[in-house]
């Protein structure tokens, strides 16, 4: 894997969104592509999916400077504008039709932060003051009315009207908590993203207290691995392991405390990211890939797109800060595992995974509510963008 390697494919992956998903007649995105290629006009669009295509064109665009990028980016973010903004009681809805007319309503909180993450990415190639204006609004929706004064950390979702509400899931495959590691993981994210073009102190102390809490709350302090979902208290309701969480997490750990301590990063962060990224290693697979995850003591050895995405940008990010070479050995492998098994190389993008016996995942779709341009597009940007060749 190098430099032209991972250049030629974060291209080949925004030009399939570019050219196969994004529809010109009607001036917006398919909300579903399935396994087959075949197209869904009227299919929902999710919010998370619009936030992702608006931040891969727009990081896409900053690194490549080809124009049909930031095309796409404005043509996204006018989507979001148009059709996902409540108006009215602020903030992003879950889901929208085709048409724009609202679908789902409810505030999730892990949406609420990938539209800053993607507003915070269009204003560093689009500097309008309503883009950054946007973003820092829901900083201040998700500060009022998520953040839990009593115990910390950040409530997983309520009405559109701010409300609590009694089913909070992400997804059905989630377990009903109220506060879950996924969605803390991406208002990080989102937060350091924001920071990192305005240097807002509110936001840098959210950062703190967000680095914080996982030390402290979501990883566990026996098995080094994180939590995946906790009652308001913080008491933890699951015993899976995420291989693909575990190693996202060592390096947006490590990138927001960069950003926010520079030099001066506390010892228990870079012991902590440092662990995440060793405890992934036991999910690592005789084919060089990745495992989906591990409950109590079986191995799922599903092997999902996105978890081989943050392993060869997690395991590139800390073999760098650790001179650990067998780190970059590892994210080799994985490459060429998704080179091999992963990408689709007659319809584009990746497929969604292959199962234990190495069949394709064929119910799974080609683009939808959770297959974006992001994980995959952000593994070969952040690479790029760190410089970092394994021959």
């Amino acid at each position: 894997m190098n430099e032209e390697v991972l250049s030629k494919e974060l291209n080949n992956i925004l030009d399939y969104w570019s050219n196969i998903v994004y529809d010109k007649q009607r001036k917006l995105f398919f909300g579903r592509i399935d396994n087959s290629g075949n197209a869904y006009p009227e299919a929902p669009l999710g919010a998370v999916l619009y936030a992702r295509i608006l931040w891969s064109f727009s990081a896409g665009y900053a690194y490549t400077k080809k124009p049909i990028y930031k095309e796409r980016a404005l043509q996204a973010y006018k989507v979001i504008e148009d059709g996902f903004f409540d108006k009215e009681a602020g903030g992003i809805y879950w889901s929208i039709l085709p048409n724009g007319e609202p679908l789902q309503t409810r505030k999730q909180i892990y949406a609420q932060a990938f539209v800053i993450y993607a507003l915070a990415e269009l204003y560093k190639i689009e500097p309008r003051q309503k883009v950054i204006n946007e973003a820092f609004a829901l900083v201040d929706l998700i500060e009022e009315y998520s953040y839990d004064i009593e115990e910390g950390g950040y409530l997983e979702a309520l009405s559109q009207n701010w409300q609590p509400i009694k089913d909070m899931r992400l997804s059905d495959k989630d377990i009903n908590a109220i506060k879950t590691m996924n969605t803390h993981l991406h208002i990080l994210e989102a937060y350091t993203n924001l920071y990192a073009i305005k240097k807002d102190k509110k936001v840098g102390g959210c950062i703190k207290k967000l680095l914080d809490i996982f030390t402290t709350k979501i990883i566990c302090s026996e098995s080094k691995h994180l939590q995946l979902f906790f009652t308001k208290n913080w008491k933890s309701l699951s015993s899976i392991q995420s291989y693909g969480h575990d190693i996202e997490a060592s390096w947006l750990l490590m990138k927001a405390a960069e950003l926010v301590y520079g030099k001066g990063i506390p010892q228990h962060l870079i012991e902590a990211c440092n662990a995440l990224a060793l405890i992934t290693v036991h999910g690592l697979l005789s084919d060089g890939s990745l495992a989906n995850e591990k409950e109590n003591d079986k191995i799922n050895k599903e092997r999902h797109c996105w978890v081989q995405a943050e392993a060869m940008v997690g395991f590139h990010y800390m073999g760098l800060r650790t001179k650990n070479r067998q780190y970059f050995q590892f994210a080799d492998r994985i490459w060429n595992y998704v080179n091999k098994e992963i990408r689709d190389p007659d319809k584009g993008e990746w497929f969604w995974g292959r199962d234990e016996n190495g069949n394709l995942l064929q119910n799974e779709d080609k683009v939808g509510m959770w297959k974006c341009p992001y994980h995959n597009s952000r593994a070969c940007l952040e690479i790029l963008q760190n410089q970092i060749k394994v021959n």
